[in-house]
């Protein structure tokens, strides 16, 4: 009898074989693996090994969306976006702890992240995650426009005057000057905030 070819710690495709299951009705062998997106399956040697099988599905998955176009939907680039910053470790996201919840990234991920967040109301909207700490998840992340976003960044400085905390946005919006002026007036000229916010351009 021939000898069982152990494939544990191969991969083939998105797929990492994890451990030997037993054998189907057709005495082949199967193999539990975990898909590079988290999701975990079962899969004979003969659909590994032949290239028949080559993630849990949510390759086809993509194929699908990208056929329907839904690939170039704003929803979508915001999802795959979150997702390849948390994944890859990014050093703003995965490499300092940020993750994206498993409801959207396994084989129907995409399909949860738009019946959780929904389109987006306005094309000017972008995916926010409420607590800058926190993980990209249902409970977390909202549709918000730049202006949130960039008043939700975790090293924007916040600026009081006149018995007003704002920060560099906020001001720039308030006193009509951009906020690239009044960060290099307020961070590199060695103004007083006062004649940074009220200043007008020569």
């Amino acid at each position: 009898m021939a000898k069982r070819l152990d494939l544990v710690g191969m991969s083939f495709g998105r797929l990492t074989v994890i451990h030997f299951a037993g054998k189907n009705k057709y005495n082949q062998a199967l193999w539990i693996c975990e898909c590079a997106c988290g999701e975990e399956c079962t899969v004979s040697s003969n659909a590994l090994v032949g290239g028949k099988t080559r993630s849990c599905g949510c390759l086809d998955i993509e194929r699908r969306a990208t056929q329907r176009g839904e690939s170039r939907s704003p929803e979508y680039v915001s999802w795959s976006g979150a997702k390849l910053r948390c994944e890859a470790g990014h050093k703003h996201y995965g490499a300092r702890g940020i993750t994206i919840s498993k409801r959207w990234t396994g084989k129907n991920g995409f399909r949860n992240f738009l019946q959780d967040m929904g389109r987006k109301p306005s094309p000017e909207l972008t995916l926010e995650r409420k607590n800058n700490n926190g993980p990209y998840s249902p409970r977390n992340c909202k549709w918000a426009d730049r202006l949130e976003q960039a008043n939700n960044k975790r090293n924007n400085l916040r600026i009081t005057f006149g018995g007003l905390t704002k920060t560099i946005p906020e001001w720039s919006r308030l006193v009509g000057l951009s906020a690239g002026t009044l960060r290099a007036r307020l961070l590199n000229s060695g103004w007083t905030t006062r004649k940074a916010l009220l200043e007008p351009l020569s």
